[in-house]
């Protein structure tokens, strides 16, 4: 019964390291980060309507699509992959950087990139490709805010992770100064 005991505890012991880690603050920022960029993918952005010549258009981050049925689509199924790359990719630089956690700086290396990422992101979606759609079907978006939000979210929260890092690691050379 004792040695049944020990083993528990080590496997608690083991199981409740790896659960510390993954609660530090900036893996929970980067986990949200992960989410938004998942959720944007299932929400339309934008709708475009013009009741004169009976379209609706819905915006999402990986294509345009027609609701009207039986009308054909004006937009090439995909014009909309590189925003849809970008948005994977930054989901994915923010997940590996979960689990660099013992390499701070390197860490602190791929979210500047990320903001980066996400920065481009955001000017090329809202300045790009929503005023060419805008042009050619001559109408403005109505902006689903929820969805428009998300990528405000992501680089809110990458900012955030990138300052919980920075203190980390200035924890750490202060502690190591005292030495």
């Amino acid at each position: 019964m004792a040695g049944f005991v020990q083993e528990n505890c080590l496997i608690y012991a083991i199981f409740a390291k790896k659960t510390i880690m993954i609660q530090r603050i900036q893996s929970l920022l980067l986990l949200i980060v992960v989410a938004a960029n998942v959720l944007i993918f299932f929400f339309p952005i934008a709708t475009f309507e013009n009741e004169n010549l009976f379209y609706v258009y819905h915006l999402y981050i990986y294509q345009v699509s027609n609701m009207v049925p039986g009308s054909e689509n004006l937009f090439a199924d995909t014009m909309m992959l590189p925003l849809a790359a970008g948005v994977i990719v930054i989901g994915l630089l923010a997940l590996i950087t979960i689990f660099l956690y013992k390499t701070r700086l390197m860490q602190m290396r791929i979210i500047k990139i990320d903001i980066f990422l996400n920065i481009l992101l955001i000017v090329v979606f809202f300045f790009f490709f929503v005023n060419t759609i805008e042009t050619k079907l001559e109408t403005t978006a109505d902006y689903h805010y929820l969805t428009v939000s998300f990528p405000l979210i992501s680089l809110l929260f990458l900012v955030l992770s990138y300052r919980a890092i920075l203190r980390d690691e200035k924890l750490v050379r202060s502690a190591d100064r005292l030495r």
